[in-house]
């Protein structure tokens, strides 16, 4: 059998040598793939803070329990938990409350799995940076004395601000009696509610719940001082 040309022998032996070497590649990119935990972020506004408010998802891809720990985050914000236990491909909630005009908020966490994961992932979301919080329903008070009872009357007014029906309700009141204890106002209109207290109260307080389908969704109590000196007048 005749040897192989030295120059021949070399071709042959570089390429083996590449050969082994993109599949020592191939063996390592596949060794080193991300175990990292899986982390996503959906921001939404919350109208009634004017804060946004970053809702992340950690999914736990092993099976075993995952100690998840929040390691950094930005901007100034609150977030919580800051340490949980996320059972074997399971997933947790991460919330993350920042201001209203942040552009960007970032979160950093660590997983540990013993024997098997010791690591972090870190995630950047681009924000609207355009939460405002959302104003209340207009509600002012104007107490007066009926001397014919004896009684104070407090006739509030309450502004709807939207351009749609807003349901107005009742929800708590002190002290005395209120009427009507609901309203439906009109788009940009108003309405009023009439407070019956003692002549000798000195303040009234009056809770109302606005409700305007997809767009209002909250209370505003407004507290008066009264005078207290409400008498009725002799026949």
């Amino acid at each position: 059998m005749k040897n192989l040309p030295r120059a021949r022998f070399w071709l042959i032996s570089s390429s083996a040598l590449l050969a082994l070497v993109g599949l020592g590649g191939a063996v390592g990119g596949t060794a080193g793939a991300s175990t990292a935990p899986g982390l996503n972020g959906v921001p939404s506004c919350d109208k009634s803070t004017g804060n946004q408010v970053i809702t992340w998802t950690v999914h736990n891809r092993f099976s075993a329990d995952d100690t998840v720990t929040v390691v950094t985050w930005s901007p100034a914000s609150t977030v919580t938990p800051l340490i949980q236990t996320i059972p074997a491909k399971g997933s947790g909630i991460i919330t993350q409350t920042v201001a209203g005009n942040a552009t960007s908020a970032s979160l950093t966490i660590h997983a540990y799995v013993p024997g098997i994961d010791n690591e972090n992932n870190m995630k950047t979301l681009t924000l609207a940076g355009t939460c405002t919080q959302r104003k209340p329903p207009g509600l002012g008070g104007h107490p007066g004395c009926d001397p014919s009872t004896g009684n104070q009357v407090i006739t509030w007014t309450v502004h709807n601000r939207f351009n749609a029906v807003d349901t107005i309700t009742v929800v708590s009141f002190s002290p005395g009696t209120i009427t009507p204890t609901t309203l439906t106002l009109q788009p940009k209109t108003s309405g009023t509610l009439t407070q019956t207290v003692p002549g000798n109260a000195t303040s009234a307080t009056l809770t109302i719940h606005a409700f305007v389908p997809g767009i209002d969704n909250e209370n505003n109590t407004k507290t008066l001082t009264l005078p207290g000196d409400c008498v009725m007048r002799q026949t």
